[in-house]
């Protein structure tokens, strides 16, 4: 399973997930802004990068390479995008790049990293290896979650239901519950791609989240505001992560929340017919 779109979504999401796993709490991760950027003129793009968004802020530019395989040229290609970058934007910016590996045995043999050792001892590159972050409790949610990314899929359920817990009993946020749970189904439907939402709730112990409190505010936010916030009950309870029968069997609800057939066919991403057929599905006599 190719991962490293699930790390570059969770940064995006949450950019103080990043500032935590490289150990930079102090960091106010509201002065930066995730992006991928296309470098002109080359072939060359940058998937991952902390821009500061702050222009005062003396804080460093962030580069980001996610590594789940054995790459010898990895330092030189994260360089090249880096000089590449500063040479076309301001070559005077202070800048760190962080290469993330799932396991120590990605990264490049000791001897093969001598031509950057510079970069290396001055810091300015980091290594970060999630196989050597222990999972044996006092992690940030964060840290967490990245772990949860590269989890055995036998051991993933358990680790996501009591990160889901964790989560509940220690933010008092509600859009940053919303964000991590809707990040946790996300991580949780790429390793089971073949389940269903319900399949997916019952894993998870999320049969009961409707009738949580937050739950209840975002449904209720949803019949009030209408299309996007009914996005957000999607996301919630996983709806845009399934396969197509598992986004369907969620259009009566939001049918019996008030929403039409069109807006429910665009927060689904399906055809309005498909939802249609749900809607109103055929009896023996209509097909004869």
């Amino acid at each position: 399973m190719k991962t490293d779109k699930l790390f570059y979504e969770v940064f995006h999401e949450l950019p103080e997930v990043f500032f935590e796993l490289i150990g930079k709490t102090h960091v106010n991760a509201r002065d930066y802004e995730f992006k991928a950027i296309e470098l002109k003129e080359t072939a060359l793009r940058l998937d991952g990068v902390m821009l500061r968004i702050a222009k005062d802020t003396k804080q460093p530019i962030y580069f980001i390479e996610v590594q789940n395989y054995k790459n010898p040229n990895i330092y030189s290609n994260i360089l090249r995008k880096v000089y590449t970058y500063l040479d076309q934007n301001d070559p005077t910016q202070d800048w760190c790049a962080v290469v993330v590996y799932e396991r120590r045995s990605f990264a490049p043999e000791e001897e093969e990293t001598t031509p950057y050792r510079g970069v290396i001892n001055s810091g300015q590159l980091l290594r970060i290896y999630l196989d050597e972050i222990d999972s044996a409790g006092g992690l940030f949610q964060g840290i967490s979650l990245i772990k949860l990314i590269v989890e055995k899929e036998k051991n993933a359920p358990d680790r996501a239901k009591a990160l889901i817990e964790q989560v509940r009993s220690e933010s008092t946020d509600a859009e940053q519950i919303q964000k991590m749970v809707n990040l946790i189904l996300t991580i949780i439907s790429y390793k089971f791609t073949e389940s269903s939402l319900e399949e997916l709730q019952a894993m998870l112990g999320l049969e009961d989240a409707k009738q949580t409190r937050w739950g209840q505010e975002l449904l209720a936010e949803g019949e009030e505001v209408g299309l996007a916030k009914g996005r957000q009950v999607i996301r919630l309870f996983g709806e845009e992560l399934g396969p197509l029968e598992g986004k369907l069997e969620f259009a009566p609800v939001l049918l019996q929340l008030g929403f039409t057939l069109e807006e429910v066919a665009q927060m689904l991403k399906v055809e309005t017919e498909q939802v249609r057929q749900v809607a109103e599905p055929e009896t023996p006599e209509q097909s004869l």
